[in-house]
């Protein structure tokens, strides 16, 4: 479980909870991949049977699917990230927004008769 802490210097603002290593784990997925076909390189090489080429051909769809899917996960985890940070932000300014507040507008009597 990776748990990633944003914080600022009046301390803690969040906390967003992720599975560990997705980065990695697409990294491996493409590294799988490759060696997958390289496998199946191999394969035809050396004459191997055409079952155990179709097998291969196979496990390589199977690898190939992970990826969207791992992929996805990595994405939901960055907008989970941003939007935390995003919010964590909007919090922040708002509390400084009473120390800010305006003036109210300079009324002048524009519409004054000369007397």
């Amino acid at each position: 479980m990776l748990v990633v802490v944003v914080a600022w210097s009046r301390g803690v603002v969040g906390v967003v909870m992720g599975k560990e290593g997705l980065g990695k784990e697409r990294e491996y997925n493409f590294k799988e991949i490759a060696q997958q076909e390289a496998r199946i390189e191999k394969y035809k090489a050396e004459g191997r049977d055409e079952y155990d080429v179709r097998k291969q051909y196979e496990v390589l769809e199977e690898c190939k699917m992970m990826v969207p899917n791992t992929q996805q996960r990595l994405e939901e985890e960055h907008k989970k990230l941003t939007d935390m940070v995003v919010c964590q932000t909007a919090r922040r300014l708002a509390h400084r927004a009473p120390c800010r507040r305006a003036a109210p507008p300079l009324t002048l009597p524009f519409n004054r008769t000369p007397t």
